[in-house]
């Protein structure tokens, strides 16, 4: 048996900020360099919900913003 090394991977948890707080847990996880990132915190649009092919899309905006 052959035992391959690699970076380390860390994963911060993307919740999902309703108008009344916060329903269940993440949302998803989204990877990250840093090995201290926080929660990334998404505010829900308008009717107070936010799909789940929404919010990787505004990730990958922010993303490719920096």
């Amino acid at each position: 048996m052959r035992i391959t090394l690699g970076r380390p991977r860390y994963f911060r948890p993307v919740c999902v900020r309703y108008r009344n707080g916060y329903l269940g847990g993440p949302t998803f996880y989204e990877e990250t360099d840093s090995p201290g990132a926080t929660p990334l915190i998404l505010a829900a649009m308008k009717a107070g919900r936010l799909p789940l092919w929404r919010a990787r899309e505004i990730l990958d905006q922010l993303e490719n913003e920096t």
